[in-house]
């Protein structure tokens, strides 16, 4: 069966979403913030200093203490059905939200990455990237935020170095600005900084190609050795995407063959849905260097990039007769394994979402019921499992995998 994908992988940026969603309550002591309106920075900025347990300044690149963090970001839609915004939720793995925050339809999240997320979003006027401590000492809190005259798009965090790098459209003809680097120590002050003062350029903007036609979604990932920043813009069916060298500031394009969304970049190559309509769909790597492509899976309907046995492997979703099943694929040589997978649960993608993040650890996935729809992390959560892939060990959703043995 078909099943459109673009707006529930890249949905946040684009306005074109309609499903229906009703905003369940904040949860006891944590009020609902509305952040749709003023250009500011969306939380109090996190202490610094021995009173705050040895916390670093605002654009340090790693917190003491930090622990893995989730999000969800979920839909507000009026009565008509139109999307008005959404709602950011995110919390320490395990545990409730320490923030609830609603925001406009022009916003995105990243992350989290060593307890630390990137908020994103827009009131008409300005843009607003928030860096936000989800997991460590300050949890709660804003560790850096800096604004723009023009729309961002996307923003992602280096964590070995807390750079920021910025995607932005001009506000007024929505054409393609390119990407620009923010530096760690320029996040370091209590104010927000002006993005257009301070950003370096580190990747031009996107040409046009009448191969891709108008772009929708523009979107960045981290490979998985942090080494290669992948800038990915999507078409209606294909997309083309440019990986940039973090340290040299070399920039490479892949658009042959054109392919889907990125599930991740491994080992100097590209881990992505091929260009297809729906679901199911094959999934293939390509080489960044040599354009040569292999097919990882025939039919897929989801996947996540996942660690454990010692390198990065991808756990894919295919449909077999009366349902489906789980296979472990290393991304280097197609070779596979089995997943014993409890009947009834789907995999929930726990990373390189829109809407939704987790930082589970190396190995570790979550699955849910297949009629689950809500959010997969949180009080809230629906039910479910988490399973570890080295040896089949689960978990319960609502705790913490790196405590099961």
């Amino acid at each position: 069966m078909s099943e459109v994908r673009w707006i529930a992988r890249l949905g946040a940026p684009l306005v074109v979403a309609s499903l229906a969603f009703a905003a369940s309550g904040a949860p006891p002591g944590l009020g609902l913030v509305s952040l749709t309106a003023p250009a500011a920075r969306a939380l109090a900025a996190c202490p610094t200093g021995p009173d705050a347990g040895g916390a670093p300044a605002h654009g340090a690149a790693r917190p003491p203490a930090g622990r893995r963090a989730w999000f969800t970001l979920t839909e507000r839609m009026d009565a008509r059905g139109t999307l008005v915004g959404w709602r950011f939720r995110s919390g320490p793995l395990a545990t409730p939200p320490t923030i609830d925050v609603e925001v406009g339809p022009e916003s995105f999240a990243e992350g989290p990455d060593d307890g630390i997320a990137v908020l994103g979003r827009d009131d008409g006027a300005t843009s607003v990237v928030d860096v936000i401590d989800v997991g460590g000492v300050g949890s709660g809190c804003s560790r850096a935020s800096a604004t723009s005259r023009d729309v961002i798009r996307d923003a992602i965090r280096d964590a070995a170095t807390g750079d920021v790098f910025v995607h932005r459209l001009d506000r007024l003809t929505r054409a393609d600005l390119g990407v620009v680097r923010i530096r760690g120590d320029r996040l370091a002050g209590g104010a927000a900084v002006d993005i257009d003062a301070v950003g370096e350029p580190a990747v031009p903007p996107l040409p046009a190609d009448e191969r891709f036609g108008a772009t929708w979604a523009t979107r960045m990932l981290s490979s998985t050795d942090g080494r290669t920043l992948a800038i990915q813009s999507c078409g209606a069916t294909a997309c083309r995407t440019r990986l940039l060298d973090v340290a040299t500031g070399g920039v490479t394009t892949v658009d042959e063959p054109p392919h889907g969304e990125l599930i991740g970049l491994v080992d100097g190559a590209l881990v992505a849905w091929a260009a297809c309509d729906g679901l199911p769909c094959q999934i293939v790597r390509i080489d960044a260097a040599t354009g040569a492509t292999g097919t990882l899976s025939d039919a897929a309907t989801a996947a996540v990039l996942v660690g454990g046995d010692g390198r990065p492997r991808i756990v894919v979703e295919e449909p077999r007769a009366g349902g489906w099943t789980l296979a472990l694929v290393d991304p280097a040589d197609a070779t596979r394994r089995t997943l014993a997978s409890p009947n009834g649960l789907k995999l929930r993608p726990h990373r390189g979402g829109r809407t939704e993040g987790a930082e589970l650890p190396n190995g570790w996935l979550r699955l849910v019921p297949a009629d689950s729809s809500g959010p997969a992390w949180g009080t809230d959560a629906n039910a479910g499992l988490l399973l570890r892939t080295d040896d089949a060990r689960t978990a319960d959703p609502a705790t913490d995998p790196t405590e099961v043995r």
